[in-house]
């Protein structure tokens, strides 16, 4: 199954602080002091669920969608003070009726081709209620940083033998957002800019 973290699911973090350190935490953990109280959250890419022990709001209603049956596991361990429902689905086959307040996507789109990347998006454009945050991090792809461009070679070659992802580098996310009309309204840059995490409103 492509795009699936079954078989690395248990050293994930492990090689995620090893080789960044605290820097994709941090990344996540900023993200989620734009999360308020009693609003609805959709998760999706969320991995090992560490980041459910570090929402502080309480009452959240949270979605959790996840395609690894192994990531999904260990992210019910981890469950701490709000309601969360965890969907055993990829986010190609995931539907919902519901619209959410804040929708969370930590490194889910460098997954992805650039045209699943775009179906993908607007699928959860959808999901999003107007005014609602959509909470990003991912890679930043910078030619002009040779050290860059040769850690996401590498990352990409090492997650196409051991998760199948389908991508081969990264998406112009950006132009994406912009394309529908999102507000960038904070952005922060971790690891020598080579991790962004930004909160884009959405407008329309």
């Amino acid at each position: 199954m492509k795009n699936n973290y079954d078989t690395i699911a248990r050293y994930y973090d492990f090689l995620s602080r090893t080789i960044f350190q605290r820097s994709i935490i941090n990344a996540q953990v900023y993200l989620l002091s734009h999360i308020k109280p009693n609003t609805t959250v959709l998760i999706v890419g969320g991995g090992t669920g560490w980041i459910l022990e570090k929402f502080q709001p309480s009452g959240l209603e949270i979605t959790y969608v996840e395609i690894s049956e192994s990531m999904l596991t260990l992210s019910k361990k981890r469950v701490q003070y709000n309601n969360v429902q965890f969907v055993h689905q990829s986010i190609e086959e995931f539907t919902s009726s519901r619209q959410y307040d804040i929708i969370l996507t930590p490194f889910l789109f460098d997954n992805f081709s650039a045209t699943n990347a775009a179906v993908i998006f607007e699928k959860l454009h959808t999901c999003l209620k107007t005014g609602g945050d959509w909470l990003f991090a991912d890679f930043v792809d910078d030619p002009k940083q040779l050290w860059q461009q040769i850690m996401l070679k590498t990352m990409y070659i090492f997650f196409k033998v051991f998760a199948r992802i389908e991508a081969g580098k990264l998406n112009d996310m950006d132009g994406l957002f912009s394309r529908y009309q999102y507000q960038k309204i904070d952005e922060r840059f971790y690891y020598g800019r080579f991790i962004c995490a930004a909160v884009y409103r959405k407008e329309l």
